[in-house]
């Protein structure tokens, strides 16, 4: 695939990212389905992705959070989740793709969000857990399925596109 195919696909995965979580009136704040999260399960199949969605995370973050700390930090647990679930798909287990989508973002948000907001710390994961819970088990699983559909099982990403 060529380098300007790979910037393109990578400028649309921006796009959507940030339009599902505009579009989501439940994106943001201190009860937030980020159902946008579950497009990090792309990365188990095209790693090329990664800093794509992190990007996508900090203009969301920009656009419908908390400022410009909290975009900084959305391009880290951006970063993060995506690689856990590059990582998870690498293993060949595809129902475990989406769970990095469930476990990686609470832990994290909740810690700078506490900060931000002056909420207990555990009342933040709570939520937000929750939150993240029905994000992987809809759209992660979605996108997980049609990764699998359009790009064959994980494990094979750097070889690209099967289409």
């Amino acid at each position: 695939m060529t380098l300007t195919r790979r910037l393109a696909q990578s400028g649309l995965v921006v796009g959507l990212y940030v339009v599902t979580t505009a579009l989501n009136p439940a994106s943001s704040g201190a009860v937030q389905v980020r159902l946008s999260t579950g497009l990090y399960c792309l990365a188990a199949f095209r790693p090329d992705l990664i800093p794509a969605l992190a990007l996508g995370n900090a203009l969301a973050n920009l656009l419908v959070g908390q400022g410009a700390l909290d975009a900084a930090l959305g391009l880290v647990v951006g970063l993060l989740t995506s690689t856990a679930v590059y990582l998870v798909g690498k293993t060949g287990k595809t129902w475990l793709i989406p769970v990095p989508v469930a476990l990686v973002v609470p832990p994290v948000v909740a810690t700078w969000l506490s900060l931000l907001l002056h909420l207990p710390y555990r009342a933040l994961l709570a939520s937000l857990l929750v939150g993240q819970i029905i994000a992987a088990a809809t759209a992660g699983v979605l996108v997980t399925y049609a990764g699998v559909r359009l790009f064959g099982p994980p494990g094979r990403a750097e070889a690209g596109s099967k289409r």
